[in-house]
């Protein structure tokens, strides 16, 4: 299976790591989701996106209105899109 979610909102973070947003489709939130079914060792999750990208997409902007390096930056605060490979076996 691939998939993408969107994940626009800013992850909410402790700021020790003692737990994970999971309220909304997150790389963490994917990655629980899916790894019941497909099992861990089974599924590739990555999110692309960063504070820019974020605020442009909710502009309205288009992907060739930004400069490559304006996309290219990540930032796991501002999950965009998280894509999503699973294989079952």
């Amino acid at each position: 299976m691939l998939a993408t979610v969107p994940g626009i909102i800013r992850i909410d973070r402790d700021g020790e790591n003692r737990w994970q947003d999971h309220w909304r489709f997150t790389a963490a939130s994917a990655r629980r989701l899916f790894q019941g079914v497909f099992g861990d060792s089974n599924i590739e999750i990555q999110a692309r996106g960063n504070l820019c990208t974020a605020v442009n997409f909710l502009d309205g902007r288009a992907v060739e209105e930004l400069r490559p390096s304006e996309l290219e930056h990540l930032d796991p605060d501002y999950e965009l899109v998280v894509f999503i490979r699973a294989v079952k076996t």
